[in-house]
């Protein structure tokens, strides 16, 4: 007797698996005051610094508009509008971290793409911006991570001639067509140099305090901003004859809005002139 086994072939679907596509940043993006920008998960979007995916078919990042728009020649993809804090943890708060997430319309092999990021939730609010370098999408990557620049101001121009860019008078609240906007006598430029603010006459760049104490040492106080370095120093000339000041102590690098630094027994003068002076590279 013979058995007949008999086997039926059945061609079998294949299955293709696709993989979302992330672009984000691992290193935060920082405003004009070195401050993370603006966003969260858990933050309403209109209150979240923007950001945008754009193409450029020629490889060059041209600038935007003063109202943010972008040159034509560089186009805002589809689902290319994000912000600050998008796909991030949950308990991060102006972390100034992003990611685009693409599971459908994902950009095509090839694309040549950058990120820009402004520092207000819309164009027309912002005033400065910041680009990634261009990257190429190869078709085999699921994730980009890329770095953005330094801020760059929307408007460079310098209405008032005071050294401050009018994107700059518009993040810090100045007029743009004053040089000296609250009226205290120091220019807008100088206040923005030393760190105090241009919009309030009451902040200015004095040596306001010394006090001497119980040791026989004095204490300096000034106003200062966080990571600007001061050089305390000290003449006993008379000031109208212009002398030179001789430095006293070392640098002193300022951790908030008031800084101090201690002058010992034995380097004080019955008689003289202290001053502080902002050193800048």
């Amino acid at each position: 007797m013979l058995g007949w086994m008999a086997f039926l072939f059945v061609p079998m679907a294949q299955a293709y698996l696709s993989y979302p596509m992330y672009i984000g940043v691992s290193q935060p993006v920082q405003n004009e005051f070195g401050r993370n920008l603006t966003g969260a998960a858990t933050m309403s979007t209109d209150r979240c610094d923007r950001v945008e995916l754009l193409l450029t078919t020629n490889g060059v990042v041209y600038p935007p508009a003063l109202d943010g728009t972008p040159d034509p020649r560089n186009v805002v993809i589809t689902g290319g509008v994000s912000h600050i804090g998008s796909r991030t943890a949950m308990g991060l708060t102006n972390s100034g971290l992003f990611y685009f997430r693409f599971a459908e319309n994902k950009p095509l092999p090839g694309a040549r793409l950058f990120v820009r990021a402004f520092n207000a939730p819309s164009r027309q609010e912002a005033s400065f911006y910041s680009d990634s370098a261009v990257f190429t999408v190869d078709g085999s990557s699921s994730s980009y991570d890329v770095s953005m620049s330094a801020m760059n101001p929307l408007d460079s121009e310098d209405s008032d001639g005071d050294g401050v860019s009018n994107s700059m008078e518009e993040s810090l609240g100045s007029n743009p067509d004053q040089t000296d906007s609250d009226g205290d006598g120091i220019s807008d430029d100088l206040e923005l140099r030393a760190g105090t603010d241009p919009t309030d006459r009451e902040s200015v760049f004095v040596l306001a305090i010394a006090r001497l104490n119980v040791d026989g040492t004095m204490t300096l106080f000034w106003p200062s901003a966080e990571g600007k370095r001061y050089q305390v120093e000290f003449t006993r000339d008379d000031l109208h004859s212009h002398p030179d000041f001789m430095p006293l102590g070392e640098v002193v690098t300022a951790t908030g809005p008031v800084t101090e630094t201690s002058i010992p027994k034995d380097e004080l003068s019955a008689s003289g002139h202290y001053r502080v002076r902002l050193m800048e590279e």
